[in-house]
């Protein structure tokens, strides 16, 4: 769904980065990526500029990975007391041991995903997706920020792909905590009115929600497209399943 040509490419959403590591496969353009949450983002930089040492910090991980008793206590560390490998390895550590791959904090902005149950140790890293990753990284702007200022400087023929956290389903289903600031109806809101003056700017943008009443009524003046996707994140097996997605875009038919 990406347009054939653009100037830069935005991200303000990055999260796992997926997106982004398609975009640079197939064509590469400047990217300037960035998102609310800073370990994350810590993770990106660190990974960008030394990928021999956090992937050594990894392997000293790797061993602990279905040692309870090691998770709580590593969860436990205060991230800026940690050199900058150890520090990113860590996160990536919480992230492929905690429960079901949560990445959720508290409102102190601790990070409280409880151990996962795993029969077979996790795998922490690839290795070679690990230094792929890297090298796109390279020559990337990156940045740990609100969406509102991290797009400040998006311009015509810019290319956005938005991918903030989703509109509930369900009232019991708010779960929005990846930063210690949670994402509201009002930040939903603010980012649908910040997509309008994005566009009479010249930008194209893509945006991913969830498929309901509020996004629907946000987005009218755009395409939009229902995809369907599997949700594995669900204390309830059954609602595991396929779940309707909107793809919304300012560009295109």
């Amino acid at each position: 769904m990406a347009p054939p040509d653009m100037s830069t490419f935005y991200e303000p959403f990055i999260g796992s980065g997926a997106f982004f590591l398609r975009l640079a496969k197939d064509r590469y353009a400047h990217a300037v990526l960035s998102d609310s949450n800073c370990e994350l983002i810590h993770l990106y930089t660190a990974l960008r500029s030394e990928p021999e040492q956090v992937i050594a910090e990894l392997d000293d991980y790797q061993p602990l990975a279905l040692d309870r008793d090691s998770y709580y206590r590593i969860r436990s560390e205060i991230p800026s007391s940690l050199p900058s490998p150890r520090r990113a390895a860590r996160f990536i550590y919480l992230n492929k041991t905690g429960y079901n791959g949560l990445y959720r904090v508290n409102r102190a902005g601790i990070f409280n995903v409880p151990f996962g149950s795993y029969s077979v140790a996790p795998r922490l890293y690839e290795r070679d997706n690990l230094l792929m990753v890297s090298e796109y990284l390279r020559s990337a702007t990156l940045s740990c920020g609100d969406f509102e200022s991290s797009l400040s400087q998006a311009g015509k023929d810019d290319f956005i792909y938005m991918d903030p956290p989703y509109v509930p389903l369900t009232s019991t289903a708010n779960f929005t905590n990846y930063t210690s600031a949670s994402f509201t109806e009002s930040d939903q809101r603010r980012l649908a009115e910040l997509v309008g003056v994005l566009t009479a700017k010249g930008c194209r943008i893509l945006l991913s929600n969830s498929d309901t009443p509020l996004v629907r009524a946000l987005y009218r003046a755009y395409n939009m497209t229902v995809v369907y996707v599997s949700r594995r994140v669900n204390s309830d097996a059954s609602g595991r399943g396929k779940i309707a997605e909107l793809a919304i875009r300012n560009y295109g038919a």
